[in-house]
């Protein structure tokens, strides 16, 4: 009977353990355990192991999930791609609540946010203005923050790579203020902004995952191996500019990403190359072709 210990070359056509060894993937267990971790698209890492395939594989360990001890999620459906439908909406669960630590995350279009953390109405009425919410006028048609951050991006339709970049930044912030900070976006702080800075050095395990599919459910707002001194750099910058944008048209009344230093990173050195050097003599000749000439 499989175990999960067993080599994946006993029970699976030498060309398929070829594939999956190929890939780290050497028994039954570790196989699971990637399904588990990538979902439903898990069969992409593999070279030449189809979509077809894939789900023969799956289905073949959930059939002897009693002997292997382990078996794949439920919603693993080895599809393309394993995706909640388009129009699915995720709601956030802020800090504090007993769940917030296993509560679901979502990208920005599909992120729907607690009425007392949206910052402004909220979508039924019911929401709390933030309390760094500016008075007054504001020039934004903004109800709450999401529609805040929607406007700041529609700046960049036509700047495909830079809508990118500013949607990956402010929906980690967000996604961050919400769910382990308990604050709405317009609620920041120089301090939760400073506390922001120290978590892009380290995210939480659970904010990071396998790069899939934005549709899907295993989508993470990092990978794995978390961001590079620069990435984070990069990030403290973007979402200055962004707030900056926000206290400009009246949404905010302060920025408090202002206050905050970027984080530190290492100047490269590069050896001097001492190899296409001129050479004594030649240096010598030209020094003194110098002197004629002056």
């Amino acid at each position: 009977m499989p175990r999960a210990t067993h080599p994946v070359g006993l029970w699976f056509r030498p060309v398929i353990a070829r594939r999956l060894t190929g890939e780290g993937i050497t028994t039954l267990g570790e196989l699971v355990e990637c399904c588990n971790r990538r979902g439903g698209s898990w069969w992409r890492s593999v070279p030449r192991v189809g979509l077809l395939r894939a789900r023969i594989l799956v289905s073949w360990l959930r059939r002897h999930a009693d002997t292997l001890g382990v078996t794949v999620d439920a919603d693993v459906d080895a599809a393309e791609p394993l995706a909640a439908p388009a129009a699915t909406h995720v709601a956030l669960v802020p800090a504090g609540c007993q769940t917030a630590q296993g509560g679901p995350l979502a990208p920005l279009e599909r992120i729907e946010l607690p009425h007392r953390l949206c910052g402004g109405d909220g979508p039924h009425g019911a929401g709390q203005r933030g309390v760094n919410r500016a008075p007054g006028l504001c020039y934004l048609q903004a109800q709450h923050d999401l529609d805040a951050i929607r406007s700041y991006l529609h700046r960049y339709t036509d700047r495909p790579q830079a809508l990118r970049a500013y949607t990956r930044e402010l929906e980690r912030l967000l996604l961050w203020a919400v769910t382990e900070r308990g604050a709405a976006l317009s609620s920041l702080s120089v301090d939760d902004c400073d506390a922001y800075k120290a978590f892009l050095a380290a995210p939480a395990a659970r904010f990071t995952g396998p790069r899939t599919a934005r549709s899907s459910p295993r989508w993470r707002p990092f990978a794995p191996e978390g961001l590079t001194p620069g990435s984070q750099r990069y990030a403290v910058r973007v979402l200055r500019a962004a707030f900056d944008w926000l206290v400009k048209v009246r949404y905010l009344a302060g920025n408090p990403w202002v206050a905050v230093t970027d984080p530190a990173t290492d100047t490269p050195e590069y050896a001097i190359r001492v190899d296409r050097a001129l050479p004594l003599q030649l240096w010598t000749k030209v020094r003194v072709g110098l002197d004629e000439r002056s």
